[in-house]
């Protein structure tokens, strides 16, 4: 219930933000409040700053904390200090065995992280399911005017964070697993340029979303053993398709694919997508699985270089550059 209930509070504060761009904590200052919580209280941050990704209320069992919206005008008339905290990784118990890399604050001298499984904004939860209600459909849509939709409202750095945020946790998940439970997610869209070239080469994409599944995420790391695409790619996978290096076509390959390349540190790595596959998924908002045709991220690996990628007889750059 306070997950939900804070949720429609962020909504709120989100579509209010012009106007009152700063977020501050309020506990509940009584005998019940936990001390780390107490120490929050009055942190206040702009409402696009990333630790409210990981610090929104509820951030833990029973937490009653609230987040109000204020004014600049709020901030200077109560003489409100706004934070910059600076944001850590660090490594949290997940379970009896295991434990993760998890995101936290220093502040006031000392670390704060939020409970195990409440690292993350419901909010944002709630625009993730937004986010992909809307690939959902772009799925079933004009190509052309999916790929459009979907590019143009992933350049919202707000719905982005959020959407990336639910496929870092789907990957997460999929790792700790170690096993396909038929789970997918949809992470991108094809760019326009590239459903017009492949449409002029004769291949009429019927969609322009592009999906991962927990079956092809585990055959991905399985397949390409010593040449593993880190897992912070894969994290972070939707930032990535948004802006990748180049777009390549198999001009002979039976099966139509293309070939994402990724900029990484210090090499790159590259993504196959087998155009227009057939799926059984269910909706985000639930009920029976429907058949959807989508671009099927199949495997990935790192590359000791890109030459055989330029072979201008095998692959064609349709996006982007080799150079």
């Amino acid at each position: 219930m306070q997950a939900a209930y804070n949720a429609g509070r962020y909504e709120e504060q989100l579509a209010n933000a012009d106007f009152r761009p700063y977020l501050q904590r309020v506990g509940i200052m009584d005998t019940h409040i936990r001390p780390s919580h107490a120490a929050l209280h009055g942190y206040t941050a702009r409402i696009d700053d990333p630790v409210w990704q990981f610090m929104y209320p509820p951030d833990g069992y029973h937490c009653r904390c609230r987040v109000c919206a204020l004014s600049q005008a709020d901030v200077d008339k109560r003489g409100v200090t706004v934070q910059h905290s600076e944001i850590v990784e660090v490594e949290q118990a997940w379970g009896p065995n295991d434990s993760r890399m998890v995101s936290a604050i220093k502040w006031n001298g000392q670390l704060y992280t939020p409970d195990a499984g409440f690292g993350h904004n419901p909010g944002q939860g709630y625009l993730a399911a937004l986010g992909q209600r809307l690939l959902e459909r772009s799925a079933v849509a004009e190509p052309q005017l999916a790929s459009l939709a979907v590019r143009q409202t992933l350049g919202n750095e707000t719905l982005l964070n959020a959407v990336s945020t639910d496929v870092n946790t789907f990957v997460n998940n999929t790792l700790l697993n170690k096993q396909a439970r038929g789970q997918l997610r949809h992470v991108g869209a094809l760019p326009p340029q590239v459903v017009d070239r492949l449409f002029e080469k004769g291949v009429a994409v019927e969609s322009a979303v592009i999906t991962l599944t927990d079956e092809n995420l585990l055959h991905a790391l399985r397949d390409s053993k010593d040449a593993q695409l880190p897992e912070s790619l894969w994290q972070r996978l939707t930032e990535f398709i948004l802006n990748p290096k180049a777009i390549l076509y198999n001009t002979q390959k039976a099966d139509a694919a293309l070939t994402y390349v990724l900029d990484l540190p210090d090499t790159s790595g590259k993504l196959v997508v087998f155009i227009d596959r057939e799926l059984k998924a269910r909706p985000t908002e639930g009920g029976k699985k429907e058949r959807i045709k989508t671009n099927l991220i199949r495997t990935g690996k790192i590359l000791a270089n890109d030459e055989s990628l330029r072979n201008k007889g095998i692959n064609e750059v349709l996006w982007g550059s080799l150079d």
